[in-house]
């Protein structure tokens, strides 16, 4: 059953989600008293508008009540009839046996309640092509009109219309054409869409349309209700309100019910003349696809499409001649921007609700897969959704599916858990009564962890629906798509299916009793067969004997035949027992007489496998078993037959003993789950897209407020006013702190979080990490301390935006939980090892603690010490699983300890390399300070940064000061209230330290230096010192000196964000660019049309045209030229997988948002050759160089233009040697094009310690712009 609320799961810029419907009390409890509607359906084929084939139901009438079911939370099930006019026109006083009718005309029954009608047509005659004796609706007055035999009403209707025609009655319409051709009638009658279907599907064009009949009125179909359920009837006309024209509209294009009924028709599903004219103006068709959605898409190990919808669409490749041009996408969301953008023509895989119906068209569906339930093995029956009334089940925490299994399912209470495995051990524990989930994704894990103790019960009533979406301006194509996966045949489906859905699910009853029963009438048989040889004057007892077998096997659930065949392969039913008519629909004394045979009801391709596996077995002398369809009754029956092993009778000929089971229900629900294997990777694609969606979102505006404080600090500032804006940065930052924690949670779930180590200094690290929360200290009366190990290195290397993440963490949760006292953090160095040191940062507070039982559960994702933290204290109970993870990765760990009342002391661990040892400040070194203060950390604290700046320092009490002269300290810190007491050294240069907590982190007051305690940064201790000791001016502008050379490259900036926009445009001025920014990339292109750049800077999410299709336009423009224009991606996602999509689409560089003025200047100057140019010689000079060495600017110039051209080509092919990881080839690259540098410039290209190739690719690309401005300057004197 088909729920279009669960495509709605699905999010993305087109999505749309169903209207909502309200019901009323009454009709909600209506839906709970009765959970499944059962849907009447004309068995047969009766396309386009109803259908039961290969024992399923299918056609528009299906869909238009699937989607009417899914509006309100039924669940339906169909079921087939045969007597047509007994539903559809019998006005007897006779209960209806159906809930709903999917495809009846309108108004014929007084027993049933009519909805809107979804499809209406005229009426259509149809003759032999070339018969002139029927030629329009006048030639039928005395003719022989076919039709349909079951059809009373209809047949009388045409009667009325030409009382003088002639009726031929067929059984079906296809053999009522088949009668017009064969010259047994001299025309057929039918409604428009009807007759076109079976047109198409003939495979000789020897039949037309000749006119449409008006005078015999319209059709109209609907859905239709029993008089009996008038709730019904008013539940679905409140949901029939909801359905859009534009839905009404794309279903019945799907199914051709709109279709002109003069347009030209193909036979046997080929192509017309005029189909392939208009194929072949298509060119190119572009397809859109998932890359990472197994099974439907996703790439193969050489990059290119592979899937179910890879082997639908090479099947349509090789049908309708189509050429394609795949255009990959990491995730829904990109593919719903392009599908937007009009950059993808067809979409591979699509759910028809995750897109705008006014810009896409579908086929009909060509997969189907819904979700399933899972119980314990044991517990109470679970058969569908209703026996979930009143029980928990656990369901992943998918807001979505958790609203559609809510409509479904009102009365189940649902558990939402954060991953499959953990839903299955809540069932496992007996916590839930189930857990609903999709098959593929639960499969491997109740077979690897719990297949003693859960399976898979029942379907959980929700499918999903997987077609090919088509742009509206070639909607023709979707209807040419159906045309070919209407003419699949079974076993081509099913072969495409098990190339992807290798799993066997063989749950429910097993067949060992199947096997017993077989062994038990392989004796009985033999035993019979001997009592025939022994007592052959006793045939009464022989007799009896027979019938205590044949009741016996009579009350076995399956069918048990014994067979002779002879030498000539000649096949007789010796012996037959069992239900033969529920199973063959045929008596067993019949099948014993020869009058009917069990391979009768089968397919010829069933009949053949059968025969086959007579032979197989016999040849193999072992039991062995098949499956296959029989058509019994009206319905589709599957049959398993399992062979025993040929006994030999003489003469050539031998006995074959068959067990034959009914397994429809069993093959049902196997097929059930098949499909929803191949599921299991959807929801992954939706988690990805959420992902991305939350980094761009949020990132953007974040960019706009840090872009402008970055330009306020840049100007005219006091020390103060730097200070300030300097936390302003810092605290700017930590707003992004729980998206990152989301971000990264992710990120490290899926192993996809890398390290960026690069190198840095450990204190100015601990100094932004504390100073962020000194604000929040102060505001909660706590003393907030930094003690940094005098022994710390210069410089370390590693990832310090993830340290200091840690570290903010840890402190913020120290400041959290403390109400009084102070929060201190400690940076040392623990330990020496080879080229590097283990440092150990420790975060101690006096807060309330942890008990030791809820300390064990704090590094679980999600998770806080108490239920009641939350409320009181905020927080997302991820920051320490992430934390812990995130040391993991580097090395290290993280561990806490604490009491609780007694506070908690959390320590980070790691091992950094060091790339400069400790060394001092050489303006201060040698220098002699005096300390004295009554705060033993701090006077800790002023110890170890004065001898990590290289004073000589003095510690002291405040008795002890008198006992020091000018000439025996250089400078005398001290507190501010000792020195108040009079306690100081008379004429030495004096800091006051105050325990407040100050933005400025020191200042000068009425010639005083005050220095800020609470806490006490490095940077302000420094300066402060320098301040004292006449190297640091009170006032100090902070301004920026625009590049050299800047105003000879041209800037183009597409940004679509306003912020961002002013903020871009306000940061060239200053480094003194020409630019000119735009909106989108379609003004980009505009302008790059027009105007001259040196460099593009492109947003790489926009309106109108993105930065991608842009970039794409930009690399097509240069196709054959040398001409190459340096694109900078701007992007505020900055993880990986975005620089390396980037760097894909032809982007030479990547700018993250926020961008910061020395980033923006080196991503400029670098790329624009304009750094190489500036440490250089100047370009005149360079060109008189290269003139001397080789005679003469024209060879000079030749030289140039091919080392271009070989450069370029080199660099491509070096970036897909990166991209495969082919390292042989990237030294080679490298080594080649370093040589051919070196012939201009001999220092050209020269490598940096420990660069990789990426980073000698760039310094290369660089060298190649450089020489391309010199080709310019070349062009120009010539």
């Amino acid at each position: 059953m088909v729920f279009l609320v669960v495509l709605a799961l699905a999010s993305g810029v087109h999505a749309s989600t169903s209207p909502a419907v309200e019901l009323t009390p009454e009709e909600s409890a209506w839906i709970a008293a009765h959970p499944v509607i059962q849907v009447g359906v004309y068995a047969g084929n009766h396309f386009p508008l109803e259908a039961w084939v290969a024992g399923a139901p299918d056609g528009m009438g299906v869909d238009y009540a699937k989607r009417l079911a899914s509006r309100v939370g039924l669940r339906l099930q169909f079921r087939p009839f045969t007597d047509w006019d007994g539903i559809a026109f019998n006005e007897a006083d006779q209960p209806m046996p159906f809930d709903l009718l999917v495809g009846q005309p309108v108004g014929r029954n007084a027993q049933l309640i009519y909805l809107k009608p979804y499809a209406e047509g005229s009426f259509v005659m149809v003759a032999r092509k070339g018969d002139l004796q029927i030629l329009d609706e006048s030639s039928l007055a005395h003719a022989r009109i076919a039709t349909e035999r079951f059809g009373k009403y209809f047949t009388q209707r045409v009667r009325d219309r030409f009382p003088g025609a002639t009726m031929v009655f067929a059984d079906d319409a296809r053999q009522a054409l088949d009668m017009v051709v064969r010259g047994q009638a001299d025309a057929f009658i039918g409604t428009s869409a009807r007759t076109r279907w079976l047109l198409s599907e003939r495979e000789q064009d020897d039949l037309s349309i000749l006119t449409s009949l008006p005078d015999m009125g319209i059709m109209r179909a609907s859905l239709a209700v029993s008089r009996e359920q008038p709730m019904l009837a008013a539940i679905l006309g409140k949901a029939e309100a909801s359905i859009t024209g534009d839905e009404l509209t794309n279903l019945r294009s799907r199914w051709g019910v709109d279709a002109d009924f003069s347009a030209v028709i193909p036979h046997g599903h080929n192509l017309t003349d005029g189909d392939r004219r208009w194929l072949a103006t298509l060119g190119s068709i572009r397809v859109g696809y998932e890359s990472d959605r197994f099974p439907y898409s996703f790439k193969d190990k050489d990059g290119a499409l592979d899937g179910l919808a890879a082997d639908y669409l090479a099947l349509l490749k090789n049908q309708l001649g189509l050429r394609f041009e795949f255009v990959p996408t990491r995730d829904l969301d990109e593919l719903q921007r392009r599908v937007a953008a009009k950059e993808v023509d067809v979409v591979a895989a699509a759910m028809p609700a995750d897109y705008d119906p006014a810009m896409m068209t579908f086929t009909r569906p060509y997969e189907r897969f819904p979700e399933v339930i899972v119980a314990r093995i044991g517990s109470p029956a679970v058969a569908g959704p209703e026996d979930l009334r009143g029980k928990k089940a656990a369901v992943r925490e998918e807001a979505g599916l958790i609203d559609s299994l809510k409509m479904l399912m009102p009365q189940t209470q649902f558990v939402p858990v954060a991953s499959n495995e953990a839903g299955l051990k809540l069932v496992e524990r007996g916590e839930v009564s189930a857990y609903i989930g999709t098959l593929p994704a639960i499969d491997a894990l109740i077979r690897d962890r719990y297949a003693a103790t859960l399976r898979v019960v029942a379907p959980a009533g929700l499918d999903q629906d997987i077609t090919f979406g088509v742009s509206r301006d070639k909607a023709r194509l979707a209807l040419l798509i159906d045309r070919v996966i209407g003419g699949l045949k079974d076993n081509q489906r099913q072969a495409m299916r098990s190339r992807w859905l290798r799993a066997n699910y063989n749950y429910g009853v097993p067949w060992g009793w199947v096997l017993l029963g077989l062994a038990i009438s392989a004796s009985v048989v033999t035993a019979i067969g001997l009592a025939y040889k022994r007592m052959r004057d006793a045939e009464a007892r022989a007799r009896a004997s027979e019938q205590r077998l044949v009741d016996t096997n009579e009350n076995l659930p399956g069918v048990v035949i014994r067979l002779y065949i002879d030498a000539h392969g000649q096949r007789v039913y010796e012996y037959v027992s069992g239900p033969t008519q529920s199973l063959f629909g045929m008596s067993r004394e019949d099948i014993l007489s020869g009058a009917a045979n069990p391979l009768d009801a089968m397919r010829e391709t069933d009949r053949n496998a059968i025969r086959a596996l007579v032979d197989r077995v016999y040849q193999s002398s072992q039991a062995d078993a098949v499956e296959f369809p029989l058509h019994v009754n009206g319905r589709t029956r599957w049959i398993r037959a399992l062979g025993g092993e040929p006994k030999p009778a003489g003469h050539g000929g031998y006995f074959w003993s068959v067990y034959c089971a009914d397994v429809t229900a069993l093959k049902e629900q196997e097929q059930a789950l098949i499909e929803a294997k191949a599921t299991a990777e959807a929801a992954v694609a939706a988690k990805s897209a959420f992902l991305a969606m939350m980094s761009h979102e949020i990132r953007t505006p974040m960019a706009g407020v840090l872009g402008l404080v970055e330009l306020l600090s840049k100007t005219p500032l006091n020390a103060e006013q730097s200070h300030m804006v300097s936390m302003v940065q810092d605290s700017s930052g930590a707003l992004l702190q729980i998206l990152d924690d989301i971000l990264d949670f992710s990120r490290i779930e899926a192993e996809k979080l890398e390290l960026e180590p690069e190198p840095f200094d450990v204190r100015l690290l601990a100094d932004s990490a504390v100073g962020t929360f000194a604000a929040r200290a102060q505001q909660k009366s706590l003393q907030l301390y930094l003690v940094l190990d005098w022994r710390l290195a210069s410089e370390y290397r590693g990832d310090a935006n993830r340290i200091r993440q840690i570290i903010n963490n840890l402190l913020s949760n120290a400041l959290k939980f403390t109400q009084e006292g102070h929060v201190k953090l400690r940076v040392e160095m623990a330990g020496e090892v080879e080229d590097g040191q283990r440092l150990r940062f420790t975060v101690t507070d006096t807060g309330i603690g942890i008990s030791p039982d809820q300390l064990t559960r704090l590094f679980q994702p999600f998770t806080q010490a108490e239920a009641s933290t939350t409320r009181r204290f905020g927080g997302t109970g991820l920051g320490l699983s992430i934390c812990r993870r995130l040391a993991h990765m580097m090395g290290g760990d993280v561990q806490l300890s604490s009491e609780e009342g007694g506070g908690t002391c959390a320590v980070f661990e790691v091992t950094l390399p060091v790339l400069r040892g400790a060394s001092t400040m050489p303006d201060m070194n040698g220098k002699r300070a005096l300390v004295c203060t009554r705060d033993a950390t701090i006077e800790h604290e002023l110890a170890n940064a004065l001898s990590a700046m290289g004073l000589a320092v003095m510690e002291v009490d405040a008795e002890d000061v008198a006992e020091f002269t000018l000439e025996d300290v250089d400078v005398y810190i001290a507190d501010a209230s000792i020195i108040r007491e009079g306690i100081k050294i008379i004429g030495a240069p004096t800091i006051h330290v105050f325990p407040d907590t100050d933005p400025r982190g020191f200042y000068v007051d009425a010639g005083r230096i005050m220095l800020c305690g609470s806490p006490l940064l490095w940077r302000s201790a420094t300066d402060a010192c320098r301040m004292a000791l006449g190297l640091l001016d009170a006032r100090r502008p902070a301004s920026i000196a625009a590049t050299e050379g800047a105003g000879a490259v041209r800037v183009l900036v597409a940004e679509d964000h306003p912020i961002n926009r002013a903020v871009i445009d306000r940061q060239l001025q200053l480094l003194g660019y020409e630019h000119v920014v735009v909106e989108d990339g379609q003004q980009a292109w505009d302008a790059l049309i027009t105007e001259h750049f040196d460099v593009l800077i492109t947003d790489c999410h926009m309106p109108v045209l993105d930065g991608y299709a842009l970039t794409h336009r930009v690399r097509q423009s240069e196709a054959g030229t040398d001409r190459h224009l340096p694109i900078i991606a701007l992007s505020a996602s900055a993880l990986p997988e975005q620089v390396e999509k980037c760097r894909n689409a032809g982007m030479d560089d990547f700018l993250a948002k926020p961008v910061q003025l020395d980033d923006l200047r080196q991503k400029i100057a670098g790329i624009s050759g304009q750094v190489a140019a500036n440490d250089g010689p100047p370009v005149q000079d360079r060109l008189a160089y290269l003139v001397g060495i080789f005679g003469s600017a024209s060879q000079v110039k030749h030289l140039l233009e091919g080392l271009l051209d070989a450069g370029w080509s080199d660099i491509a092919k070096l970036d897909a040697a990166i991209a495969e990881g082919d390292t042989e080839q990237q030294r080679d690259l490298i080594h080649r094009l370093v040589g051919s540098l070196r012939l201009i410039d001999p220092k050209s290209a020269e490598a940096g310690d420990g660069e990789t190739s990426a980073q000698r690719r760039d310094a290369i690309a660089r060298e190649l712009a450089e020489i391309r401005s010199l080709v310019e300057q070349l062009r120009l004197r010539a």
